[in-house]
C-alpha cells in the first residue's frame, strides 16, 4: 500500500476512535464564522489555503489556493492533512513520513488560517516554527567520543550568529535567494576540539529521512552553515552551502555524521554493466512502479545486486547523473529503492523508491558504482559525450582500471574481447562494440602481461 494511504488509514482509525468516544461531549472551538486565508512556506515556497468556519465555530474545510509544491506530493499530502485537521478539530497533526516540509507547510498556513480566526494555537496542539526551532536536536556523530546533542537554541546563543545570504539552484537552474541567521559548522566543530577539514565528507540527514552527502571539495573549501532563521522567520536547524544546489541543503536537520577517509573511499570499478542490458535481462524481474501518477517499469535494486555485486563489499554507493549532479547513498538505503526504465525518456533511469525522499531521487542516472561494480546508462553517456564513445574512454570516464583489450560479456553467454579504440553504440539490439558481433552486457579490462 502507498505510505501516503497508510498514514491516511491510520488518521481514519484514530479518527473513528475520537469520534466515537467523544461524541457526547464535543465542544465548539468557537472560532468565528467565515472565510480566512492562511500562509504556509513549504518546499516549493509560499503555501496559501482558504478556511471555511461553519456557522458553529468549528473548522469546516480547507482549499488550497495556490503552491509550487512538486504535483505528486501535493496530490498525496495536502488533502488528506485538510481532512485530518477537520475531522480532528485540531493542529496537532503528524506531518506524512517523506513530505516533512509540505506537511508541516499546510500545518503553518492553517494555524495562521485559524488564529485569524480567534483560535488557540496552543490549545488546538499546534507548535509554532520558533519553539521547533529552539527545541530542535541535531546529533553530531563520527568525532570519536559518541553522538553529541545540540539544540536548536544552543546554535542560536552559543555561537556567534552570522547573517548569511545565499543563492539555492535547483536541478533545473532555478535560483531562489534566502536570507538566514546561523551558526557557521566550522565554530561548531571548533567547540569540539576539531576542523571541518579533518574530515572527507559529512552526511546530512533530516526528521523526514532525506540525506545527502557533502564531498571532500566543499569540505575543504566552502563554508558550510546550520541556519535556525530563514527570510526573518525562525526555522527547523537547516544546513545552507551558499551557491550550491539546493539538493546539498538538508532541512529539517537531525543529523550530521562526519567521515573519514576510510569510511568514504571509492574502490576502483573493474567490471562495467550496461543498464539497457539489465533492462532486457530475464533474471531481473520486472514490475509496474507508479511515479508521479504514471505506470512505469521498474526493477528492485535488491535484484540487480543479488546477480551482479553480491560478493562485493560497499558502504555507500556513488550515483552519477546526467546534469552533473553526484550523490553518495548509504547501502542500507540504495538497497531498498527501485530503478525506473520506462516512462518519459527525459528522465531515464531514474533513482526512486515509494518511501524515498523526492529531493533524494535522481533523475537520468548517468551511471553507478557498487563497490567494484560500476553500472552504465551508454545512452546517456553517448549523448552527454557528443557522440559514441570508445571503450576505453569510457572506463577512464567510469574511474576504471584501462588497458589494450577489453573482455566483453555478450547476450546469451558467449564471450570476445575487444581493443581499447572499440566504439561502443547504441543499436536497436542493445549496445554494440565495433567489430564484435553480438549484444554487449558488460566489459572489463584484460590486464597486461609482463
Amino acid at each position: 500500500m502507498n505510505p501516503y494511504k497508510k498514514r491516511l488509514a491510520a488518521y481514519a482509525v484514530l479518527i473513528a476512535l475520537l469520534f466515537g468516544l467523544c461524541a457526547c461531549t464535543k465542544k465548539s472551538l468557537g472560532l468565528k464564522a467565515g472565510k480566512y486565508t492562511g500562509i504556509g512556506t513549504g518546499y516549493g515556497g509560499q503555501v496559501e489555503i482558504s478556511l471555511t468556519v461553519s456557522g458553529h465555530g468549528d473548522i469546516f474545510g480547507f482549499e488550497a489556493i495556490s503552491h509550487n509544491e512538486t504535483a505528486e506530493y501535493a496530490a498525496e499530502v495536502i488533502q488528506p492533512m485538510f481532512e485530518a485537521i477537520v475531522q480532528m478539530q485540531a493542529l496537532g497533526i503528524d506531518a506524512i513520513s517523506g513530505a516533512t516540509i509540505t506537511s508541516q507547510a499546510i500545518l503553518e498556513a492553517a494555524a495562521d488560517a485559524v488564529e485569524q480566526a480567534g483560535g488557540d494555537l496552543q490549545k488546538l496542539g499546534y507548535t509554532p516554527k520558533e519553539a521547533s526551532s529552539n527545541d530542535a536536536v541535531i546529533v553530531f556523530s563520527g568525532l570519536g567520543q559518541g553522538g553529541i546533542e545540540l539544540t536548536g537554541h544552543q546554535l542560536r546563543t552559543e555561537f556567534p550568529m552570522h547573517e548569511v545570504t545565499a543563492t539555492s539552484v535547483s536541478s533545473s537552474g532555478e535560483t531562489n535567494e534566502v536570507n538566514a541567521k546561523a551558526a557557521l559548522l566550522e565554530e561548531v566543530l571548533n567547540s569540539f576540539g576539531v576542523s571541518q577539514k579533518d574530515f572527507i565528507s559529512l552526511y546530512a540527514e533530516a526528521t523526514d529521512g532525506y540525506s545527502v552527502s557533502i564531498p571532500d571539495s566543499m569540505m575543504q573549501d566552502r563554508d558550510i552553515y546550520i541556519a535556525y532563521e530563514v527570510n526573518g522567520s525562525p526555522e527547523w536547524p537547516r544546513t545552507i552551502i551558499p551557491d550550491e544546489r539546493a539538493a546539498y541543503w538538508c532541512k529539517f536537520l537531525s543529523k550530521i555524521e562526519l567521515l573519514g577517509a576510510s569510511e568514504t573511499e571509492r574502490a576502483q570499478a573493474l567490471s562495467c554493466y550496461f543498464l539497457e542490458a539489465v533492462a532486457l535481462e530475464p533474471g531481473i524481474a520486472k514490475e509496474p512502479y507508479d511515479h508521479g501518477g504514471q505506470a512505469n517499469e521498474a526493477f528492485k535494486i535488491s535484484s540487480l545486486i543479488s546477480k551482479y555485486a553480491a560478493d562485493e563489499e560497499y558502504s555507500f554507493i556513488y550515483i552519477d547523473a546526467f546534469d552533473g549532479w553526484k550523490r553518495s547513498e548509504k547501502k542500507e538505503t540504495f538497497e531498498q529503492q527501485y530503478i525506473v526504465i520506462s516512462g518519459e525518456e527525459e528522465m531515464l533511469p531514474m533513482y526512486v523508491g515509494p518511501n524515498l525522499p523526492e529531493g533524494m531521487m535522481v533523475k537520468r542516472i548517468e551511471s553507478f558504482q557498487i563497490g567494484r561494480a560500476s553500472f552504465a546508462s551508454l545512452e546517456n553517456i553517448i549523448e552527454k559525450n557528443g557522440g559514441n564513445i570508445t571503450i576505453n574512454d569510457l572506463a577512464g570516464k567510469l574511474g576504471m582500471q584501462q588497458a589494450d583489450m577489453y573482455a566483453l560479456s555478450l547476450t546469451g553467454g558467449s564471450r570476445a574481447n575487444a581493443s581499447s579504440d572499440a566504439v561502443l553504440s547504441i543499436t536497436e539490439a542493445g549496445v554494440h562494440a565495433s567489430g564484435i558481433s553480438g549484444a554487449v552486457e558488460s566489459f572489463s579490462a584484460i590486464k597486461q602481461q609482463l
